[in-house]
């Protein structure tokens, strides 16, 4: 009988990397994993377990389209810092006063959505062994825990034998104090934590069982 494949964008990543760790053990699996370089040596470790290494860039649909081919399950993944650290973007931003971060991102989730022609959801390791267990179109949200803003302030405090308060800033706070699209992607992270623990609360959405 033939494997079921599953691609993996950024093999060689810290989230790619847990969804490989956990598909490369079981026997039905085939796991692909995209890279841009297979000589880099985390991807090389994979690839000396047994994963296929195929060459792919999110920026080129593509390069994409072939190594999703034949596909049951494609995990998918932009890589913020990835885009923050290239010297051509950085070259791109001084010249034009501007991070194109948010641009770049929405560039790269639609190639990979392009490239799959189908619906994907991004989860982390176990998260995607459990989507693949429940029937199509549910809802499952995975996180390891919950800990409102509230509860962090009050841990982080106790922690460090601190007085800590969590106080809501507008959303323009962040994105004046740092430059460029940076400051606004922080705050849209910081808005979805906040959100996400209201969102569990109230619509009772379905997790994985440990």
């Amino acid at each position: 009988m033939a494997k079921k494949i599953i691609a993996i964008v950024g093999v060689a990543g810290n989230q790619g990397a847990s969804v490989a760790g956990l598909f490369v053990g079981k026997g039905d699996w085939h796991v692909r994993g995209l890279t841009r370089n297979p000589s880099r040596p985390a991807s090389r470790a994979w690839g000396d377990k047994g994963v296929e290494l195929v060459i792919a860039d999110l920026n080129d649909v593509a390069s994409l389209k072939p190594a999703f081919a034949g596909s049951t399950v494609i995990y998918g993944v932009t890589d913020f810092w990835g885009i923050v650290a290239d010297s051509k973007v950085q070259e791109r931003a001084q010249a034009q006063l501007t991070w194109p971060l948010t641009r770049l991102r929405c560039k790269h989730g639609r190639n990979i959505v392009g490239a799959a022609n189908a619906p994907w959801t991004p989860w982390i390791g176990n998260f995607v062994n459990a989507l693949l267990q429940v029937e199509p179109g549910k809802n499952l949200l995975g996180y390891a825990s919950i800990l409102s803003w509230n509860g962090f302030a009050a841990l982080w405090g106790k922690t460090h034998g601190v007085t800590c308060r969590f106080q809501r800033l507008d959303h323009t706070v962040l994105e004046n104090a740092v430059p460029g699209d940076i400051g606004e992607e922080l705050a849209d992270m910081f808005d979805y934590i906040r959100d996400l623990a209201m969102m569990v609360v109230i619509q009772a959405l379905s997790t994985p069982k440990t």
